[in-house]
C-alpha cells in the first residue's frame, strides 16, 4: 500500500496590478502511488527453481516544485509550467542482467525496483476559442459550426542526470536505453453543431491527437518517440440534460515500448443530468 504520511503542499498566486499574467508557484511533498518491483534472492524460496521472489516498493519522501504562468495574448488564452523533482523513481529490472550488482540471479540478497533521478518538465498549453469574427473565423465558417475550442499543448521530460552508461537495467518493454529528453504534443479540435438537422439535439464532432516526437521517458512516462493516439469522437447534447458521446481510440507507433498498440477501442458513454 502506499505510504500516506507526510504529504501536503503549499500554493502560491501573484497577479501585477496592470499585468495579463497571473503567476503561480507551488511545493509538494509525497509518495509515489505507483509501486515497482524489487526482487528477493532467498534459496529458502521453494516456489521456483530460482529461489526468487518480489516485493512492492513505493518511492517515499518525494519533493515536487513548480511555477506557472497564465494569460492571454490575444484571443488566444496561454499557460506554461515548469516543474522540478530532485528525485524520481526510475524503474528497473534485476531479472535482465545475468552478473553485476543489478543481478537478482547471481547470489543472494534484496534487489531494488527502481533508482532515483533528477527530473524536469515543462509544458506550453494554448486554449482559442473559435468564434465566427474571430482569428479563425474563417475556418469555422467554412465548416459550417457556430463555434469550436481549440487546444494545443507541448511538454518536455528532462532528466539531466540520467545515467545512460548500460550500469543500470532499466524497465523498458524492449529492453533499450531511455533518453535524458523526450518531447509530445497535444492537439484538440471541437465544433459545435447546435439544433443538428432541425432539432433540438446539439451536435460536437471532436477530434483529440497525442504524439510523442522525441525521445523515450525513463518508465515510457509520459513520451515514446513515434508513440501515437488518435481519438475521434462524436458528441450530443440535448436540453442541457442528456448527454452522450461515441468515441473510437486508435494507438500506434512507439514499436515494442507501446504496449496499446494493439488495443484499440470503442466506447460509448450515456448520462443524464438531474
Amino acid at each position: 500500500r502506499p505510504p500516506s504520511a507526510n504529504q501536503f503542499g503549499f500554493a502560491a498566486r501573484y497577479k501585477p496590478d496592470n499585468a495579463n499574467a497571473e503567476w503561480g508557484f507551488y511545493y509538494l511533498p509525497y509518495n509515489d502511488k505507483i509501486p515497482f518491483v524489487g526482487f528477493v534472492n532467498d534459496p529458502g524460496i521453494t516456489d521456483n527453481p530460482f529461489g526468487l521472489g518480489y516485493f512492492l516498493q513505493y518511492g517515499r519522501s518525494r519533493n515536487l516544485f513548480g511555477a506557472s504562468v497564465n494569460g492571454n495574448i490575444g484571443d488566444w488564452a496561454v499557460g506554461a509550467e515548469l516543474s522540478y523533482r530532485p528525485k524520481d523513481g526510475v524503474g528497473i529490472d534485476p531479472t535482465v542482467p545475468l552478473e553485476g550488482p543489478y543481478c537478482a540471479f547471481c547470489a543472494p540478497g534484496t534487489y531494488v525496483g527502481y533508482v532515483d533521478a533528477k527530473k524536469w518538465q515543462a509544458h506550453l498549453t494554448t486554449i482559442y476559442l473559435l468564434g465566427p469574427s474571430g482569428d479563425l473565423g474563417g475556418l469555422l465558417r467554412g465548416l459550417g459550426a457556430a463555434e469550436g475550442t481549440l487546444l494545443m499543448e507541448a511538454a518536455a521530460a528532462y532528466y539531466p542526470s540520467l545515467d545512460r552508461s548500460g550500469r543500470y537495467p532499466y524497465l523498458l518493454p524492449n529492453y533499450e536505453l531511455p533518453t535524458k529528453l523526450s518531447t509530445g504534443l497535444a492537439f484538440e479540435l471541437a465544433l459545435v453543431y447546435p439544433h443538428a438537422f432541425g432539432s433540438s439535439i446539439n451536435v460536437t464532432p471532436q477530434i483529440d491527437i497525442l504524439y510523442d516526437i522525441s525521445g523515450t521517458s525513463p518508465n515510457t512516462i509520459p513520451f515514446v518517440k513515434g508513440r501515437a493516439t488518435i481519438t475521434p469522437s462524436l458528441n450530443f447534447e440535448y436540453l442541457n440534460k442528456w448527454r452522450a458521446q461515441l468515441a473510437y481510440t486508435n494507438y500506434s507507433g512507439g514499436a515494442g515500448n507501446n504496449l496499446l498498440r494493439d488495443r484499440d477501442f470503442i466506447s460509448l458513454n450515456v448520462s443524464f443530468a438531474f
